[in-house]
């Protein structure tokens, strides 16, 4: 089917963060009790919540079930218990509609906290009852026909006559940030031998604030979600909740199979692929409704209901082995399977596995390896895979090999499954595995056309932990290990540069070649280089031998006329006075390239996403690494930031602050009208810290305002880098870094100009002018800006804007006079406890400001400022009155006949 993707309107809606308070249980740092009751508060007053308790909604909520069981369960015993499960006791109602097919009843309000959408709309059909309404029914008669009657699950156990009939009741009742709650209410003895419960479903009544063009889409979806839930609560109710959450989400796509709602859940599920299958955290086990999409389209429909058949005996994950041994597989094979699945697809889609795959995002690759061999004893990942999980490992730049030796070791004790993806193999794209024994194995891939090499280790055991493996790949005969410059009859600096000679020193690393004399030839089709000499005789080798060339040897010479480039070369290797058996290919930089990466990360890897992004670009780039204080492609060159057009300068994780060298080295940049990028997680509040860094920190205009953990960045409006453009980072869960677990609140103190916004207004990031010199300051580490969030920009557009506005300044100003409508740069903090920043554009003299808070009705609650604009400063002060109540409202600010309202969320 074509997806439907629901239509959002909101950037967001800060809403109680549930699963905060499960993952603080999980990790032992609270109680069973004091979970039940944190989330009870959460549930019942969520504006008593810390803001850090909340997190940001984009037309995605979440089902409550589990977290309400699991935090009923956890407090047995404890008037928390009581106080939680008292949230969802069956509340009085205004009016009920029995369902068209009399399988449920609708009890709902038409007035009041918990009325629902459009309570007067009653066309369709005039019955008295809201459409709403009528809808509500239709879609759970509708999921009760698909999930009973269809696909063979057991009814719901019945309430006997709560409610007051035997139907299923359904509570049309707002929970923030829920889209549903399915609530067990007790034991029912209709299914005797089982941990069967009778329940009753709780369903939002207008979706207010989800973010959805179409009120009628989230509710669909819950009927079909919610419904499962009551279905699975007549097998066990006590199931293990991933699998609760995998098949209740599959149930949404089944029954509305063109509103593919899940489709917003699976980057948190696809971009996570080491992480436990069963894993419970946030999102994630919803994503992972991918595991029963799978067992569905590869061994047909009823296989879920047979396995929920098994567990009123067993676990899930144990159910599932059983019910694939019922069709002839296994758990092992199905979970291997299922992870070479994974990886078809989005762009990489083959038509040949999941039906709607297109629409789904790309797993990620765990490592990239462009040179071999991969050191032995090394894991070729860093993220190990965990129960019934998996990495991806791709090995490149193979176009010149006809085929690919790879050596597979698991850690011992463990299970494991090592497949294999061949793109344009001899046959095309082929699919295989490493025979394992005692999980270590050898295979040999014929490459044919095919550039790459997908492995997929799986470790398919149920115990936790996360467990390391080994993949010790070869060329047939020869690896390359490192290309250097000796730079001896130029000027000296190990660079190639233009009207320069210089010798290249190659060393190789014997696979499988023992000859008496080894020959390099060298050669390229490069215009500005000529190949002076390019043999060279390096003597007898033996496998496992490194061999590398004479440093006299292998001489090119450099146009005089150079433009910096890269430049592509080629190394035969072979025997003395025969042909070279293989040829190996590197890369190499001509000249100083114009934008500097200083890597200041405290050895983390993390330029590997900046150099991408910057590659994808098509930017020329140097590394210097300013933990050795080399570059890595040029060990010998001293670091000059004057040789470039600009420098992006990142410090990366908490801790990584800049020293006092690195300090004076971008003050030298700004002052001598250089252009600078500086990030990091905690770079100004790390600045803070050291008399120099507060005197840059007043040089460039900023201050350190506090941390932020909010992940949402906005670009300022009207400005000219950002205006627009919408970003999102992450400590969690995304393709980027993923090292941003908070981030800094900029102030200004000068000159300074905000170019991006955290989501509540703060500033993120400031722009600098000064004469020929420019700088970006950024307070948030960019390397963990997503790429993989269809709802936000890219890390390629963040460095898109970011260059051109280095490297060409601000482009298409003119001296043209300030627009005259009012122009609000940012509202701080949303939420807020009544003292509220705001920062706008200045005023002509002759102007007044008013700025008024309404209510979302538009009526008027109080007024805040009434000035003239000789009296209103660009940063405003206001404080709205302590007897206001928490809510949403609207900021209007007025002046000359123009209007501005921002929606501001007060909280006390």
């Amino acid at each position: 089917m074509t997806p439907l993707i629901p239509i959002l309107l909101a950037a967001g809606t800060l809403v109680p963060d549930y699963s905060s308070f499960q993952r603080s249980f999980q990790e032992g740092s609270i109680s069973g009790p004091q979970y039940a009751s944190q989330l009870a508060e959460a549930i019942d007053h969520p504006e008593k919540l810390a803001a850090s308790r909340f997190t940001e909604q984009v037309g995605r909520g979440i089902c409550l079930t589990t977290l309400v069981r699991d935090g009923l369960e956890a407090s047995r015993g404890d008037a928390a218990h009581d106080d939680l499960a008292r949230l969802f006791f069956r509340p009085p109602t205004q009016a009920s509609l029995v369902s068209p097919d009399g399988f449920f009843t609708i009890h709902y309000d038409t007035t009041g906290e918990h009325a629902v959408y459009q309570p007067t709309t009653d066309v369709n059909p005039a019955d008295g009852a809201p459409d709403y309404v009528n809808r509500c029914a239709e879609f759970f008669d509708l999921s009760w026909r698909v999930e009973v009657d269809t696909l063979g699950f057991d009814a719901p156990p019945s309430d006997l006559g709560l409610g007051g009939s035997d139907n299923y009741d359904i509570y049309l009742r707002h929970y923030s940030g829920a889209y549903g709650v399915t609530f067990p209410e007790g034991p029912s003895s209709q299914y005797p031998g089982r941990r069967a419960y009778y329940s009753h479903i709780f369903v939002d009544p207008s979706y207010s604030g989800f973010g959805y063009s179409d009120r009628l889409l989230p509710l669909k979806v819950t009927a079909a979600h919610e419904f499962q839930h009551a279905c699975q609560f007549s097998y066990d109710t006590y199931e293990d909740g991933a699998w609760m959450e995998h098949c209740a989400v599959l149930m949404e796509d089944i029954v509305f199979d063109n509103v593919n709602d899940y489709l917003l859940y699976l980057p948190s599920f696809m971009s996570l692929p080491h992480k436990p299958l069963y894993w419970f955290n946030d999102l994630y086990p919803y994503g992972a409704c991918v595991w029963a999409h799978f067992l569905d389209q590869k061994y047909g429909r009823p296989i879920i209901e047979r396995v929920w058949e098994e567990c009123i005996n067993t676990s899930a994950q144990q159910a599932v082995a059983n019910a694939l041994l019922g069709v002839g597989s296994s758990r092992d094979a199905a979970v291997a399977e299922f992870r070479i699945w994974n990886y078809f697809t989005g762009s990489r889609d083959d038509g040949l596995h999941y039906e709607e795959g297109a629409s789904w995002p790309l797993v990620p690759l765990m490592a990239d390896h462009a040179a071999l061999p991969v050191l032995d004893g090394a894991p070729v990942s860093g993220q190990e895979p965990g129960a019934l999980a998996c990495n991806y490992v791709r090995f490149r730049e193979l176009a010149i090999l006809d085929s690919l030796r790879i050596h597979f070791e698991g850690q011992a004790s463990r299970d494991w499954a090592a497949s294999l993806i061949v793109p344009g193999g001899p046959a095309g794209q082929q699919i295989g595995a490493i025979s394992l024994d005692n999980d270590e194995g050898t295979a040999v891939v014929e490459l044919g056309d095919a550039a790459s090499v997908i492995l997929i280790p799986t470790c398919v055991s149920l115990a936790s932990g996360t467990y390391s493996y080994w993949a010790r790949d070869a060329y047939e005969l020869f690896a390359l290990n490192s290309v250097t410059v000796a730079d001896d009859l130029g000027d000296g600096d190990s660079r190639m540069e233009a009207g320069e000679s210089v010798h290249l020193g190659v060393v190789v690393t014997s696979i499988a070649a023992e000859w008496s004399d080894v020959a390099f030839s060298l050669t390229t089709s490069d215009p500005a280089v000529n190949v002076v000499d390019g043999t060279a005789l390096v003597g007898p080798v033996v496998p496992g031998q490194i061999v590398e060339s004479h440093p006299e040897s292998l001489l090119i010479e450099l146009s005089p006329d150079l433009e910096n480039h890269r430049a592509l070369f080629a190394l035969g290797v072979g025997p003395a006075g025969g042909a070279p058996a293989m040829t190996l290919t590197f890369e190499l930089m001509l000249g100083t390239p114009p934008l500097l990466i200083v890597d200041d990360d405290g050895g983390e890897s993390d330029e590997q996403y900046l150099v991408a992004t910057l590659d994808s670009l098509g930017a020329l780039t140097d590394v210097w690494d300013d933990q050795s204080g080399q570059y890595p492609d040029y060990p010998a060159a001293t670091l000059d930031v004057s040789a470039y057009d600009a420098v992006l300068w990142f410090t990366g994780d908490p801790g990584n602050a800049l020293s006092e060298a690195d300090i004076a080295r971008v003050q030298s940049v700004l002052e001598n009208g250089g252009r600078l990028l500086l990030s990091g997680q905690d770079i100004a509040e790390s600045l803070a810290t050291s008399a120099s860094g507060q005197a840059f920190l007043a040089e460039i205009g900023v201050a350190f305002d506090g941390r932020e953990n909010l992940h949402g960045i906005l670009g300022q409006e009207g400005d000219p880098l950002f205006d627009g453009l919408r970003f999102a980072t992450s400590g969690f869960g995304f393709d980027g870094a993923n090292n941003q677990t908070s981030q800094d609140r900029l102030l200004l103190t000068g000159e300074a100009t905000v170019c991006l916004s955290y989501q509540n207004g703060y500033p993120a990031a400031v722009r600098r002018e000064s004469g020929d010199s420019r700088l970006l300051f950024v307070g948030f580490g960019i390397e963990a800006v997503v790429d993989d969030n269809p709802s936000v920009n890219t890390r390629r557009e963040f460095l898109a804007a970011a260059i051109e506005y280095l490297v060409n300044g601000i482009t298409g100003a003119d001296d043209s006079p300030l627009p005259s409508t009012l122009r609000i740069t940012s509202v701080w903090p949303n939420p807020t406890a009544g003292e509220i920043s705001a920062t706008l554009l200045p005023l002509g003299a002759a102007a007044s400001l008013r700025v008024v808070l309404v209510d979302l009705a538009g009526r008027r609650v109080t007024e805040l400022l009434d000035a003239k604009g000789p009296e209103v400063a660009p940063t405003l002060r206001l404080r709205v009155p302590d007897q206001t109540p928490s809510g949403i409202y609207l900021l209007r600010f007025e002046t000359d006949g123009s209007r501005t309202t921002v929606p501001v969320t007060l909280v006390r």
